[in-house]
Parts: C-alpha cells; structure tokens; sequence
C-alpha cells in the first residue's frame, strides 16, 4: 500500500523522549529524554534496534541529539546549560570528549552543519552559539548571535550550511545568512514554534508551531522566505517535522501522539496519519 509501517517500539526511556536522530551511516539510532539519559542504539545489523550504550553525564532533561556528518561524534544538549560531546570511535562505548559550558540556561539544540564545519547550539537564555569544528579539537566559539526575545527552541542548517534557522518560545523564526548579516524573519505563527526544517534539495522550509499549524515556504536565491502553504490537519501542538530524502513529503509530529505525511505537491490532502 505504500503507507508506512511500525518496525519497532523502543520503550527504554522512563519519561518522554523530546529528540531522536539517526547517524549518517544509518549504525545508530539516539535518543533524548527528559529523563535525564541519551540513548544510543544499533541499529546497522538486521532485526531489533539494540541498546547499547545509556549515557548519563547531564543532570537535567536531555533536550537535542545531533550526529556529526561523518558519523564519529554524538553531540548532546541538556537543560543542565552544557553541551557534551562523545566520541563514537570506541566501539565499546562513546568517550565523552568535549563539553561546552559558555550558555546560562538550559540548551535546547545542537546540531552539527552539514559541511562538518561548524558546531551551533540553541538556549533558553535566548542565545544562538556558534562554534568551530575540527573533529576531535575542541570547538572554538566564533560568534554569539541574539535572535530571540525568549527561548531558543529549535535549530537547523541548511543543506549548503550557507544558513541557520533559529525558532523561538516567542513565535517567530530567524534565518540567519553566516557568511554576512542578513537575516529573515518569519512571523507568521500565533504560538511558540517547536521545529524547523529545510528540505534537501533546498528549495523548501517548513516550520512546526504549538498554534497546532505547519507552514512551508519557497526558498529563493537572496530573497525573503514566501509562505506557500499552511497545513492545518494536526488537532494540537506540533513538537517535530521533517522532509522525506526526496523533498515529496513533510512528516509531521503533534501532541496528540500522531504523525501526518503531506505530500507537498500541495493538493490539499494528507498522504498518511499514524
């Protein structure tokens, strides 16, 4: 039928689980909770993800997983206002490496850009981090950027790492272009905006909002986001969206624990619910 199927529950974790990635090699699976723990799963051999390796450094709520490009480094964010990052070289157990302390607040997100450059870190304290990176050297702090009147909530880069998204508690999101200081502001959500997204092919943006709407904007060449469409099929707050590899579908996650697939030919109707 076409429609997607469950293959496993992984039900380790004793509190939600806010984050969840797959590293690029497709060998592991991490996960964040708000039970304190990163959770790292393989996932590479046939059959059930199988846990192996539960790491407990932070002492608050793990809030963001991120890989790194090439699949050697795991970074984690946790409201305890650090940033840890393990090296994943030791197939034993990843070593943590690196811990960054610079953010006064719980950090919501991190995430590794695409071109394995760069390091960014999103917290409450309102504050976008962006740092260096050099595989195992420690990473640098290059620039500190203000972009939200509350919280951070999400981040992203884009496929080229030319851009960083940066969502708010305060319901807008910044693009900031990194190579200057232009920047875009997106004020069309009416609540906190959870998750953002850009396609893989660059073209799309897709933002995740607690007004219970997803909204997807064309991306041109030196030109402000325009707004293409809002999806309105989700009955509460949306925590998580993302496109398909092939940027046909935007999966989208709300509270009321289900999943709607759009296809972004933009016909109006949902491919999917789970």
């Amino acid at each position: 039928s076409g429609l997607p199927r469950l293959e496993s529950t992984l039900s380790d974790s004793t509190d939600l689980v806010r984050a969840v990635a797959f590293s690029p090699d497709c060998k592991y699976l991490a996960t964040a909770s708000r039970d304190t723990n990163v959770r790292v799963y393989n996932v590479g051999a046939e059959g059930e993800p199988i846990l192996q390796h539960t790491l407990s450094d932070a002492t608050d709520y793990a809030r963001s997983v991120s890989f790194s490009p090439d699949s050697k480094y795991l970074a984690t964010s946790s409201y305890d206002k650090h940033v840890r990052i393990y090296s994943l070289d030791n197939t034993s157990r990843p070593t943590l490496q690196h811990t960054l302390s610079d953010a006064s607040a719980g950090v919501s997100s991190v995430v590794f850009s695409p071109d394995s450059q760069l390091l960014a870190t999103g917290s409450i304290d309102m504050n976008v981090r962006l740092y260096s990176w050099a595989g195992g050297s420690s990473p640098a702090l290059r620039r500190t950027f203000t972009v939200a009147t509350q919280g951070v909530s999400a981040l992203a880069f884009s496929p080229d790492s030319k851009f960083l998204a940066v969502a708010s508690y305060a319901s807008n999101v910044t693009i900031l272009e990194l190579s200057s200081t232009q920047r875009y502001t997106l004020s069309d959500a009416a609540d906190s905006v959870a998750s953002v997204a850009f396609s893989r092919d660059a073209k799309l943006f897709a933002t995740g909002s607690w007004d219970s709407k997803a909204r997807v904007y064309s991306l041109g060449e030196s030109q402000p986001p325009e707004l293409l469409a809002t999806l309105v099929k989700a009955k509460t707050s949306i925590w998580a969206l993302d496109f398909s590899p092939d940027s046909k579908v935007l999966a989208v996650g709300s509270q009321d624990n289900t999943t709607i697939g759009y296809d972004l030919s933009f016909e109006a109707n949902a491919l999917f619910q789970v």
